[in-house]
């Protein structure tokens, strides 16, 4: 298969067209068949090779608006995860007008019970909150007929094993089971086996190497914070991803860069989830282009293009070292790895690389003048706000549930004003206090003019672009 048109639904080949995506990676060759099969499927691939939208594509394809409950549930090992899969399939199958419910910890369970008892068509979530909500029936599981876990090695590794089980026994056993692993352990192997029937196991050969550039710099571990503003100005990136082992480490590192200047963001496990997704918002829309975090953010944050990883730590074990590195040289793109080695962290370096047989090359950068850096933030500061999503925009009401508003009567109304029709909005939310309209075909401009001299059942409501969705 050399493109997509296995897929049936035209508006979902339309989105992808738009993207720009007309070949299959090979995870995504493999899979689309097995999947649009039925069969249950255990697939192993590297971070960077298509892998998301290898098991969304063919789900998506075959999924219904005219439907009101979930037929599809995905499991995460992090919250971060779940919010790139739901964003992802907001993206994705735009023209269909899916709507996918996002359940997770730390954020507001009246919220989110609000969003599952409307329309809805997956759910996307970490299994705490997944299990709480379905325990108590808020989840309506009995259309469930697709269970997709991503990263199934990883929430092993975090202890959701038994959680895992209590959701598998609460869904319909008809269904289809596609799971995704990094990495393969004796330990999943017993859960493989009771849960999948009769899998199909896909395997794509790591490439990583092939697609980034790694470099080793030997510092001393006072110097590194000097060392990293090196390595930028010398590199003179629109962005990167700094990763550190420490939660302290990583404020010390984003106070010293942002004391210069630099647009940084930092991204740890005390901040709360509204300001770990505003932080992602900020680094993806390049207002804050450098980001520095924990091995949180190893895993679970799609990018493509990012040019720059630097170990300010190195990292202490195979996998996460391994997943730091696939943020970089994504789908095919040429990207570096900058390795800050203090004399501690050599040693065990060299076994990573050993054990990993990936080459590299030594460095010393050049220690940058001030004029540089202030080049360097100025260059920074010029870089335009990229759009995830080039043909939605939500709009904000400030009237729901409490005004007796329902989506039919957004629907009515903004599909009724000129140049509008149904297939313009997208998904539509009622909340006790507001609504949110998904507007598509980039018509959200002209939408919101309109709206503000039109009344939605007899209220004039105010409207606004709703810039920060999840908060």
């Amino acid at each position: 298969m050399q493109d997509f048109m296995m897929l049936k639904d035209e508006a979902l080949l339309r989105r992808l067209n738009e993207k720009g995506f007309t070949t299959p990676t090979p995870i995504q060759t493999q899979l689309l068949p097995l999947i649009v099969d039925g069969k249950d499927v255990l697939s192993q691939a590297e971070t960077g090779s298509g892998k998301t939208l290898a098991f969304l594509l063919p789900v998506l394809d075959r999924l219904n608006f005219d439907a009101n409950d979930p037929s599809v549930l995905i499991l995460t090992p992090t919250r971060e995860l779940a919010l790139q899969i739901e964003g992802v399939v907001k993206d994705i199958a735009v023209y269909k007008r899916l709507k996918p419910v996002t359940v997770i910890g730390d954020m507001s369970y009246e919220a989110q019970e609000v969003q599952l008892k409307q329309k809805s068509h997956l759910v996307i979530g970490t299994p705490g909150r997944v299990l709480d909500l379905m325990s108590k029936g808020t989840i309506k599981r009995k259309n469930i007929n697709t269970l997709i876990i991503d990263e199934v090695d990883h929430l092993f590794d975090r202890g959701f094993a038994e959680t895992i089980e209590d959701i598998i026994s609460l869904l319909p056993y008809d269904r289809q089971n596609i799971y995704t692993s990094a990495t393969m352990s004796d330990e999943l192997e017993p859960f493989i086996q009771e849960t999948l029937v009769e899998p199909v196991r896909v395997t794509i050969e790591p490439k990583n190497q092939q697609v980034f550039d790694q470099i080793r710099v030997d510092v001393d571990p006072y110097d590194k914070i000097e060392t990293v503003v090196d390595v930028l100005v010398e590199e003179d990136v629109a962005e990167a991803i700094i990763f550190c082992e420490e939660k302290r480490t990583v404020d010390e590192v984003a106070d010293e860069l942002s004391d210069l200047g630099i647009p940084v963001v930092r991204l740890h496990g005390d901040l709360k989830q509204p300001v770990r997704i505003k932080a992602l918002k900020q680094f993806k829309e390049k207002h804050r282009p450098i980001l520095v975090t924990t091995n949180l953010m190893a895993r679970g944050m799609d990018l493509i293009d990012l040019p720059l990883v630097i170990n300010f730590d190195l990292a202490y074990t195979e996998d996460v070292f391994t997943h730091r590195m696939g943020r970089t040289g994504r789908m095919g793109k040429k990207g570096k790895v900058v390795h800050l080695l203090a004399p501690d962290e050599r040693a065990s370096y060299e076994t990573m690389k050993e054990s990993l047989s990936f080459h590299d090359r030594e460095l010393t950068y050049p220690q940058r003048e001030q004029d540089d850096t202030k080049q360097y933030v100025k260059m920074l500061g010029r870089q335009k706000k990229v759009e995830t999503n080039d043909s939605v925009t939500t709009l904000y009401f400030n009237g729901g549930k409490e005004k007796k508003l329902r989506a039919f009567d957004f629907v009515g109304t903004i599909s009724s004003l000129p140049g509008m029709d149904f297939n313009d909005i997208g998904a539509v939310t009622v909340y006790p206090r507001h609504t949110t309209v998904e507007i598509l075909n980039g018509k959200a401009e002209a939408v919101l003019k309109q709206m503000k001299q039109t009344k939605v059942k007899k209220k004039q409501l105010k409207v606004h672009i709703d810039r920060d969705t999840h908060l």
